[in-house]
């Protein structure tokens, strides 16, 4: 048996991880989320939410840099 995760799952899990302060894991399961929104046919979650809490949780965490290039991203579908 196999579980089948949808981003929005994932998103759920990393909030919860950010909302108790576990950057790791927050950076973690949305990452996952983030792939997963990439192949779903129909999206669970808007890839903006994913990409503003994903760059929060890696600017907490300490990675500026890839904050910075995930907050780009962010602005990059802000614009269309």
């Amino acid at each position: 048996m196999f579980l089948v995760f949808l981003a929005q799952d994932c998103f759920e899990i990393g909030r919860t991880a950010l909302s108790i302060n576990d950057y790791h894991a927050s950076v973690e399961f949305m990452s996952v989320a983030y792939e997963i929104l990439q192949t779903e046919a129909i999206h669970t979650i808007p890839e903006s939410i994913v990409l503003e809490h994903f760059a929060f949780a890696l600017h907490r965490l300490g990675s500026a840099a890839q904050a910075r290039h995930t907050f780009a991203k962010l602005i990059e579908i802000c614009k269309l």
